[in-house]
């Protein structure tokens, strides 16, 4: 596994364990946070690779801005469509 989607898994963990911390209830919801919070990464290091390809806030190849934003733009979404 290339180091760049170990770093994807751990900041986009990372990122699902802050806004649990925050807005979380149960175990439910952290399980779907962590989740969001690594699809929404790499989802976001991956259009940032695809279309910013001169962005100046990376981290070698990763895209950490971008991946960051999208990453809580797809936690905000997840708590906002959950009933």
């Amino acid at each position: 596994m290339p180091l760049v989607w170990m770093l994807i898994a751990v900041i986009g963990l990372l990122c699902g364990a802050l806004y649990h911390l925050r807005y979380g209830k149960g175990f439910r919801d952290l399980a779907i946070h962590l989740i969001a919070g690594i699809m929404g990464f790499a989802i976001g290091h991956l259009g940032g690779q695809t279309f910013l390809r001169d962005f100046p806030l990376t981290l070698g190849d990763l895209h950490i801005f971008e991946g960051i934003l999208v990453s809580f733009l797809s936690l905000f979404l997840v708590d906002w469509l959950k009933v």
